[in-house]
């Protein structure tokens, strides 16, 4: 299966073509597509949009589908199955257009075959008769082992002290006898917790504890990993299948396994179980905390296999099935999807809609943990058009943005609780007191020089392990710890502790228990490591066994999610599950504990330091835990919609769902993260919501006569007229109702993101974002075949790895960490090769043996220069001979730097003479300003001035025989972008601003080239005298410094540098409508040629910039959907909106605002994601 940085494929935005609105685009495309209209897509862009199954595709399909017959003499070799029916009113006119019978629905099939790849199934239903859309069967993993989140005790929220712990309560509320209910303070919004969601201020409204068992009536679906539904806190609140409703499944099941295809939707992991306590969890059962919407049915559609792979065949079945459900009368509200992928999964989205608009089922959606903006970086399934789709952000305790939280003014929709919530898991994965005797059976917590366990270092990598009494600020652990040292890590290699074997059966038994009570082995631990990542690390945890062909026993499963996790840099308690089919192979006599730490390729390199104290073996846990992610607060949204239909059991799923949207806390910290302004608050949902904005329509001639008229639907804008407002500038109104207000727009708008608020009658307003105007096309670069890894048998190994790009010998030349040959004996580096005049790559050298980590490239002439960053080695490939030189000592750069400075440089270009290195980053994860010189002949190196800017991924470029380095970030921790060019002239750096609005998580690959008329390009690199900037970089103020000039509105991703006069000018052409990161670039024969990851579509990309004259100015051109659509009319009847927001790509609309853009970043950037 391809492995892309992103999963899913991307989905398209269209806009219709009327006066004050955008026109739509014709398509440019020279592969093939499958489906039709707005659902057509580029059979090689679904191929590279993320992971899918082999030989498997999902098809819309009309009653015209006629499978098998036309496209193989084989039908043995082809199986379909139908996941899911649309409702025939529901369906696209796409899908009507090709059919004139609108009495039959849509279905959506999996195709798949034994015999065909998946390319050519889609191949095959390229233009077929019926075949609405069509794209690979996708495929995400739920938890990723080496950023889960703690599973442990909170500092200050020890769950053994619940029940001593002073309640926050509202007055008059109804006493509850649940012990941590405290500690739950996403039901709260008080003085110590502000971020809270109000949720205990309505259960006194509504008479909860007492009256929660009207809730029963209400049924909510969670699609994750499954649900244990043996929890004590969860077994009384699932739904169970009557049997009579045609669903699959027994009578009695409690939804249904789509990962597996049985009916028992056991969790895998413990991500589906927090998120349904987190919705329902059983209230006043003095048992744990409570859920939002205490007593809520839920229905446990598990979507993930056992290794953690959830397909979209399976999303989609699951939505078959809570559609079937509803439309048979279960009261399903709401389905809550705390999963996701980068892009947009068109067929996922259409399902969700339907479901909504047929059946009443509001779609709860996390927005992701990478911090983005996902207005740029689309998120699967919470950046799908429907209205039905509610995308949540997460809020911290104070209520502010959580720091790990994607957000989107046009894309998400409110924050939730969603940092540090206190929910149910199984107890495998709950947490533990090592410090309460009554559970720990034996502990050794190294206060003592002879303790029960005596550990030593394994493994094939130096290491060492001693006890240690430092002090550790926050320590959960106090006094002695373990400290266990991995020193000089490198991938591939194993690092253990083992401890020496005792006899642990008469150990326990003195301490008045039994081996039989032992069920897990906890420990609490923290680690750092050398670069100040602040990454935890995946460990695995064994215990010694008496069987002599398996003489360890792993305690979890090597599935993701299932290994305990490290946090970093504070202390944390990981615990680990002893498998119940392996604790009578337990030998206990002559017990040994086993903690390795498999290298990765993120360890290369760093000195590892774990401390680890009150190693032990304990009898129970508790099965609740803290975590935090978008995917918590998801689920607290869903339980609101859930709480609000039990309040309000007349009004439908859109009226919730507006209740919701419109029910929220704003502030000003939260303005401009999403639609709303601000965060969940249940007190004002139920009572007096704000005006929601849903809509901007064109108005049909029946109510207005003039084409720039439009309708402005949504929610509470009362009876009583208020205004409305454009950007702050008042629109006539000419009719005002509760959902539904037409107004007049200005002629000959520019095409530009706007605001449109409405003030109600009372003063209170709500807004959205919405693109209005008239675009026109852009030009762009031309697109070229991206390096095909799995065609050339290559290993994809590392999504977010940069892509380095340098030409010679008539050759486009690239290599990445994420572009590896695989051996029996592992993955290795490679040169990979383009050939301009055959339009293909090949890989052009193998480098097994010469490269253990990331190295740097540069070019001169026809030679490559391949620099090794950890040992300091250059090597030369001569082009035309392509041979490989004997390596070159250049350890003499160690002295460049003082003593305690890793000189890990991330830029290099190089003259013919020398190879000139800058940048880098330094131990505390901050931007090198270091520069140095070496000698390629000698391998001697010489220091060079400091940078003006510490930069950890800068461009480094030869322009017109001067040094020059741009962009970069000031960390890689999202760091800033260092917004300048550098030059050395004199030995000294002389400094010039880059563009404004650049985006923070580009560092800028750039290059220099020729052009005539003394124009600069900054971009990518080769020799040359001009220097190009390329990627999508947000216009800034005209007439601020570092301005481009005619880049004072949005449009442009493509700069020119004069390096005379420091200034810049826009190209016409862009790169893309999208973000591209993780790029490289050089220039060959006057052409710009570009190789980087798309954030829009999920895959790498090569595109070509003919730069054959200098660029001149020009207007900045607004960016364009990617996809054309049918240009409707404004005739009476006509329902197709002209401006949409949330419609499939949205950010690409958002660019017109110039607020963020991006280069064809180098910056692997590194952040702790989360659920």
């Amino acid at each position: 299966m391809r492995r892309l940085f992103s999963l899913v494929l991307a989905a398209t935005l269209a806009f219709a073509a009327v006066p004050a609105f955008a026109e739509p685009l014709p398509p440019q495309r020279d592969d093939p597509v499958v489906g039709v209209g707005d659902e057509a897509r580029s059979i090689d862009s679904l191929l590279q949009a993320g992971d899918y199954a082999p030989g498997r595709v999902l098809a819309r399909v009309t009653d015209e589908f006629a499978p098998i017959a036309p496209f193989s003499n084989d039908a043995a070799a082809w199986s379909m199955e139908p996941l899911f029916t649309y409702a025939s009113s529901a369906s696209e006119p796409a899908a009507r257009s090709l059919s004139g019978n609108n009495s039959v629905a849509d279905r959506v099939l999996l195709i798949e075959s034994s015999t065909m790849t998946t390319e050519e199934l889609l191949r095959q239903l390229a233009g077929a008769p019926g075949v609405v859309a069509a794209e690979p069967d996708y495929v995400r993993t739920i938890g990723d082992p080496e950023a889960k989140p703690s599973v442990g005790l909170e500092p200050e929220q020890d769950a053994s002290a619940a029940a001593a712990a002073a309640r926050v309560v509202v007055p008059a509320e109804a006493a509850t006898n649940d012990p941590l209910l405290d500690k739950q303070w996403q039901l709260s919004s008080t003085a110590e917790a502000a971020g809270g969601s109000n949720a205990r201020e309505l259960w006194q409204e509504l008479g909860i504890p007492q009256a929660s068992a009207g809730l029963k009536s209400v049924v909510v679906a969670v699609i994750d990993s499954g649900v244990d539904y043996t929890h004590p806190d969860l077994q009384g609140v699932m739904w169970s299948n009557p049997g009579n409703l045609g669903l699959p499944g027994a009578v009695g099941s409690v939804g249904y396994n789509f990962g597996e295809g049985t009916d028992d939707p056991m969790d895998f992991d413990e991500h589906g179980t927090h998120v349904a306590g987190i919705i329902a969890a059983a209230n006043n059962n003095a048992e744990g905390g409570s859920g939002v919407a205490p007593n809520v049915r839920i229905m446990a559609l598990r979507i993930a296999d056992k290794a953690g792979q959830m397909y979209n065949s399976s999303g989609v079945g699951a939505y078959d099935y809570l559609k079937r459900a509803a439309l048979a009368g279960v009261p399903v509200v709401a389905a809550n999807n705390s999963w996701g992928g980068m892009g947009v999964s068109g067929l996922l989205n259409s399902v969700m809609d339907d479901a909504y608009r047929s059946a009443n089922v509001v779609s709860v959606c996390a927005s992701g943990n990478s911090s983005l903006d996902n207005d740029l970086s689309p998120i699967n399934p919470s950046n799908g058009p429907s209205e039905g789709v509610i995308a949540v952000n997460a809020a911290d305790r104070t209520g502010a943005l959580a720091g790990f939280s994607c957000y989107g003014a046009a894309t998400t929709d409110l924050a939730a609780p969603g940092d540090a919530i206190l929910s149910t898991v199984p107890a495998s994965g709950g947490m533990v007191d090592l410090e309460n005797a009554s559970l720990v059976a034996l502990q050794d917590d190294f206060e003592q020089a002879a303790g029960p366990f005596e550990f030593a270092t394994a493994g094939d990598v130096s290491a060492s392990v001693a006890r240690t009494d430092e002090d550790w600020a926050g320590s959960a652990a106090s006094g002695h710890s373990l400290q266990w040292g991995v020193h000089a890590a490198k991938e591939g290699q194993e690092a253990s502790l083992v401890s020496a074997p005792i006899d642990a059966a008469a150990a326990i038994e003195q301490a008045g228990m039994s081996v039989d009570d032992v069920r897990f082995l906890g420990f609490d631990v923290k680690l750092t490591d050398s670069a100040a990542s602040g990454y935890g690390r995946v460990l695995h945890l064994f215990l010694s066994s008496t069987d002599p062909n398996n003489p360890w026993i792993e305690l979890l499963s090597d599935e993701p999610g299932k290994n305990p996790a490290t946090t970093y840099g504070s202390w944390s308690t990981v615990v680990a599950a002893i498998p119940d089919d392996r604790r009578g192979s337990v030998d206990w006599q002559n017990l040994s504990i086993k903690v390795t730490r498999n290298l990765v390729p993120f360890d290369n390199g760093l000195d590892l330091r774990f401390n680890i104290d009150n190693v032990s073996l304990v009898t129970s846990t508790i099965p609740y835990a803290y975590l935090s992610g978008t995917s918590m607060a998801a689920p607290v949204v869903t339980g609101a919609l859930a709480l609000l239909a039990g309040a309000f059991p007349h009004e439908d799923a859109s009226v919730l769902r507006a209740r919701v949207l419109g029910g929220v806390e704003r502030t000003e910290a939260l303005a401009g993260t999403c639609t709303s302004d601000g965060r969940l608050d249940l007190a004002r949902a139920a009572s007096d919501p704000y005006p929601v904005v849903d809509a901007l329509e064109p108005a049909a001639r029946a109510d207005a006569g003039a084409r720039s008229s439009a309708i402005v639907r949504g929610s509470w804008f009362g009876d009583v007229a208020g205004r409305v407002l454009l950007d702050g500038e008042e629109l006539p109104v000419a009719s005002w109702s509760a959902q539904g207000i037409v107004v007049e727009l200005p002629q000959q708008l520019e095409a530009k993101m706007r605001y449109v608020q409405v003030v109600r009658a009372d003063g209170e307003s709500g807004r959205r974002l919405f693109l209005t105007g008239q675009e026109a096309p852009p030009a762009c670069y031309e697109s070229l075949p991206a390096p095909d890894l799995q065609g050339l048998g290559m290993a994809d190994v590392d999504q977010g790895a940069s892509w380095q790009v340098a030409s010679a010998h008539a050759t486009v030349y690239a290599t990445s960490d994420k572009a590896r040959v695989e051996q029996a004996g592992g993955a290795f580096y490679a040169l990979l090769a383009y050939d301009p005049s055959s339009r293909a790559w090949s890989i052009e050298h193998a480098l097994d043996g010469v490269f253990d980590s990331s190295f740097l490239m540069a070019a001169h002439d026809d030679v490559l220069y391949l620099f090794d960053l950890s040992r300091y080695l250059l090597y030369r490939y001569d082009t035309a001979s392509r041979t490989l030189s004997d390596p070159l000592d250049c350890s003499s750069l160690a002295g460049c730097g003082d003593e305690e400075t890793n000189l890990s440089f991330s830029g290099a270009t190089c003259d013919g003479s020398s190879l000139w290195l800058c940048g880098g980053t330094l131990s505390d994860g901050t931007g090198s300003s270091l520069a140095a010189r070496v000698d390629v002949r000698t391998g001697e190196a010489t220091a060079l001035p400091l940078l003006a800017n510490g930069r950890a991924t800068p461009s480094v470029q030869m322009l017109d025989g001067t040094l020059t380095v741009a962009a970069g970030n000031s960390s890689v921790e999202f760091g800033e972008a260092v917004n300048s060019v550098e030059q050395l002239r004199a030995d000294e750096w002389t400094r010039a601003s880059l563009p404004d609005a650049v985006d923070p998580s580009q560092s800028g690959a750039v290059a220099s080239a020729v052009l005539p008329g003394g124009v600069g390009v900054n971009g990518i690199a080769t020799e040359g005298e001009r220097l190009v900037l390329a990627g999508l970089i947000g216009a800034g103020d005209a007439g601020s410094a570092g301005a481009a000039e005619g880049a004072g509105s949005a449009g442009a991703d493509t700069y020119v540098f004069d390096p005379a006069t420091g200034s810049w000018q826009t190209v016409r052409e862009r790169l893309s409508v999208g973000k591209v990161v993780y790029g490289g670039a050089t220039v060959l024969d006057n052409a710009l040629y570009v190789v980087g990851e798309d954030v829009l579509s999920g895959s790498t990309v090569f595109k070509r910039l003919v730069l054959d004259a200098a660029p001149a100015p020009q207007p900045p051109m607004p960016p364009a959907p990617s996809m054309p659509s049918a240009s409707p009319t404004s005739d009476a009847g006509d329902s197709k909106p002209l401006v949409r927001t949330g419609d499939a790509v949205p950010f690409a609309s958002i660019m017109v605002l110039g607020a963020v853009a991006i280069a064809c970043g180098a910056l692997a950037t590194v952040h702790r994601r989360r659920r």
